[in-house]
C-alpha cells in the first residue's frame, strides 16, 4: 500500500433479521484500509448538471463516503505536480511509433476484465491500430459488489484485475502517426473499461515507454 494508508481491524457482529437481536457465535473481524491525517481522494467531474445544484458543491462544506458513512470535507486543489500533469498530457510520449516500439500499460485503479492476459480496447484506436499484448503482470484478482443508489439494488461480486496491473504492448497496423495519435489516447484514459466502469474511476490507465536495449 502506499504511504498514506494502513490497515484497521474493526470487530462486528452480525444481526439475526427475525429478532434483530445478534446472533450467538457470529462475533467477525474486518480488515479495512484507512487514510492517515492529511491524506484524501483527488478527483474531478465532467458533465451537466442541474441549476439547483452551486459551483461549488465539489469544493466547499463536508459530506459522507465510504462505508458507515465517514466524514468528508471538500477543497478546492491550488495545484497539480508538474509530473502529474507531463504524464497525464502525454508529453513523455514519442512522437512517431514504429510497429517495433514496446510499451507499458499501467492500471492505476481496478478494471472489471474477463481476460486479463488478454486486455482488448473498448472502443477502436485511430487508423485501424490494433494493441498487440506480449506480457501482462495482473496479480490476483480483487472482488467489488455492493450496493448502487443508481439503481437501488445491490451489485454482484465481480472479479478485477488490481490497480498498479501492467501490460506490455506493441501497436500494430496504421502508419507511424497514427500509432502515435493511438498511443495518446491509451494514455491517461479508461480505454480497457466499459463506460459505467469508466465513470466511477475504474480502469484509469497510463502508458509507460519500454527501455530499448543496445543487444
Amino acid at each position: 500500500y502506499p504511504p498514506f494508508i494502513f490497515n484497521e481491524t474493526q470487530p462486528g457482529l452480525a444481526i439475526d433479521r427475525k429478532t434483530g437481536t445478534a446472533s450467538h457465535s457470529l462475533l467477525y473481524f474486518l480488515e479495512m484500509l484507512r487514510f492517515r491525517s492529511h491524506s484524501g481522494l483527488l478527483g474531478y467531474f465532467s458533465g451537466a448538471v442541474s441549476e439547483r445544484i452551486p459551483d461549488d458543491a465539489l469544493y466547499s462544506g463536508t459530506g459522507i463516503a465510504g462505508r458507515k458513512g465517514r466524514l468528508v470535507a471538500f477543497e478546492r486543489v491550488d495545484r497539480i505536480h508538474p509530473l502529474w500533469r507531463v504524464l497525464k498530457e502525454g508529453r513523455h510520449l514519442p512522437e512517431k511509433v514504429d510497429e517495433k516500439d514496446e510499451f507499458w500499460l499501467l492500471c492505476i485503479t481496478p478494471l472489471r476484465i474477463s481476460s486479463p492476459g488478454k486486455p482488448a480496447t473498448v472502443r477502436p484506436l485511430p487508423g485501424r491500430v490494433q494493441m498487440k499484448t506480449l506480457a501482462a503482470l495482473t496479480g490476483p484478482p480483487v472482488y467489488f459488489g455492493g450496493y448502487a443508489m443508481a439503481t437501488g439494488r445491490s451489485r454482484p461480486n465481480m472479479p478485477y484485475a488490481p490497480a498498479g496491473s501492467v501490460w506490455r504492448f506493441t501497436l500494430k497496423g496504421g502508419d507511424e502517426k497514427e500509432r502515435a495519435e493511438a498511443l495518446r489516447l491509451l494514455n491517461n484514459s479508461h480505454a480497457l473499461a466499459e463506460n459505467t466502469e469508466a465513470s466511477f474511476g475504474y480502469g484509469h490507465c497510463l502508458v509507460g515507454v519500454c527501455q530499448k536495449n543496445k543487444e
